[in-house]
């Protein structure tokens, strides 16, 4: 798990309560297009165009890089900001290690929620920076 578990959860946090997200006057989520992933298949490849952020709402996902095991990720954690953030291909492959429910938010509309926001943009790219340039993280 990225070392700064509780940024992790402010990001999140902030995420889910923007307007971008969660209508409160229709009481559901907006933006965030669930997708299904069946356990074996990838959610994109190292080396992709990046084109989504994404939330695991449940499952579990291995991200491997130039063919090595780098981590695991579960219910709560988010990857595919790399990408976006630095506008760059996909730094590592996502493989759905059991059959995975992701939240997924299009580049533009993510790209716009973080850039609006000083804390959780400084946050964001300091975690981008590190999953970049480390084998621990994606």
């Amino acid at each position: 798990m990225h070392a700064d578990i509780a940024g992790n959860r402010e990001f999140l946090d902030y995420l889910r309560n923007t307007k971008t997200f969660y209508d409160k006057n229709e009481g559901r989520e907006r933006n965030l297009v669930p997708i299904d992933v069946p356990s074996g298949s990838n959610v994109f490849r190292e080396g992709e165009r990046g084109d989504r952020f994404f939330i695991i709402e449940r499952g579990s996902a291995a991200i491997t890089r130039e063919g090595e095991f780098v981590v695991d990720r579960g219910p709560g954690d988010y990857f595919g900001e790399v990408a976006l953030l630095n506008d760059q291909p996909r730094n590592a492959t996502v493989t759905a290690t059991s059959a995975l429910r992701l939240l997924a938010l299009e580049r533009d509309e993510f790209l716009r929620v973080v850039t609006g926001h000083d804390v959780v943009g400084a946050h964001a790219r300091r975690v981008a920076d590190v999953r970049s340039t480390t084998d621990r993280e994606t």
